[in-house]
């Protein structure tokens, strides 16, 4: 079977081919956030940076702090009607230099909605329901749903191939906007040529 990373960047890939219009950036985290694409609307560069994100080449951890910083900073000049960072992690933050309250305040400040994912298994309990429910992952699902509600978005959980990717259906219905299109003329005048 695919690994969690090759699964995710598959979806992903099929939520930018899906947009049209959208400037889309990426940002990869792990021990630290850093940005691959700035915002772009050219999807097949993106799609190649997006596949070229491996383990590896960040230090070990889960900065989910640094990981939204970095994306709001890097939609805080969009032109956009809105401005989105889709947060997908299978961890619980336990590095970085930034705090993860601190990200979400900088997304509430500069109006950046966030969607957040949690990869990972199902919560389990007995099968009354009744007892404490605890993940057998390390998402801490709290978090995650704080920086959803805070910012406007919404918290999923993803179990699977299949629900992380209606979660991505999800979002591209939520957040669907038409934008016009830009044509640019170069006039030249031919006639002293002749």
């Amino acid at each position: 079977p695919k690994d969690r990373l090759q699964t995710a960047k598959d979806i992903i890939a099929e939520f930018i081919a899906g947009r049209t219009g959208d400037r889309i950036g990426l940002v990869a985290f792990a021990g630290e956030g850093v940005g691959v694409s700035p915002l772009t609307t050219d999807y097949p560069v993106l799609l190649g940076l997006l596949d070229s994100v491996n383990f590896g080449r960040l230090p070990e951890g889960t900065a989910i702090g640094n990981g939204l910083a970095t994306a709001v900073n890097l939609v805080r000049e969009g032109q956009g009607k809105s401005k989105v960072v889709v947060l997908l992690t299978d961890g619980q933050s336990n590095s970085g230099d930034i705090n993860p309250a601190a990200a979400m305040q900088l997304a509430q400040t500069l109006n950046v909605k966030v969607y957040t994912i949690g990869v990972g298994a199902a919560p389990r309990g007995n099968p009354q329901g009744q007892g404490r429910r605890r993940f057998n992952d390390g998402i801490d699902e709290e978090l995650l749903r704080q920086i959803a509600d805070s910012t406007g978005g919404a918290f999923f959980r993803a179990t699977d191939e299949d629900t992380l990717k209606q979660v991505y259906d999800t979002i591209d219905k939520l957040e669907k906007t038409e934008l016009g299109t830009q044509r640019q003329v170069q006039v030249q005048d031919l006639s002293g040529l002749a």
